[in-house]
């Protein structure tokens, strides 16, 4: 039953909290019409199929992989158990965006150079561990163990 404090998705199909959309002001109840799982899933099959116009591809199944994007673990000094799992062309430059003017530091736990694509990927994965509190959806509360092997599982499901 949807009321304020829930919404219906009409791509998986369920039920979920409010804080399960992404805001949009041009909707009536000011969330997007899609879960975030489900709206993140959208624009990584749109943004694959541009890519695969734009690169003259026949084959709908090829993926794009982007070069030169790293995949990254960074942690706050301030607070333990929580990680961010991104991407950037420049991880050490992104470290040192993150923790300008505060009064905490940013540890870059691991890199995986090149794979900077399987961010989506790795967000979906750890989905129930993301912090909700604050913007982004990149932090996670979770030991760095399971934060490595969910990465590990979708670098491997994605060998060729």
């Amino acid at each position: 039953m949807q009321d304020s404090t829930n919404k219906f998705c009409t791509s998986c199909n369920a039920f979920k909290p409010i804080w399960e959309y992404h805001m949009n002001r041009a909707m009536a109840d000011g969330r997007q019409k899609y879960c975030k799982p489900c709206q993140n899933k959208r624009n990584r099959e749109s943004r694959r199929a541009t890519r695969s116009e734009e690169s003259g591809s026949s084959d709908e199944n090829a993926e794009v992989r982007p070069t030169g994007s790293n995949l990254y673990v960074m942690a706050n000094s301030r607070i333990p158990g929580e990680y961010k799992v991104g991407r950037s062309k420049g991880v050490e430059q992104r470290r040192e965006d993150l923790q300008n003017g505060q009064n905490f530091k940013m540890e870059i736990v691991a890199t995986f150079p090149g794979n900077g694509y399987a961010e989506g990927l790795v967000h979906d994965r750890l989905a129930h561990s993301r912090v909700y509190e604050g913007a982004g959806r990149e932090w996670v509360r979770a030991s760095l163990s399971d934060v490595l092997h969910a990465i590990g599982r979708v670098l491997e499901s994605e060998l060729p």
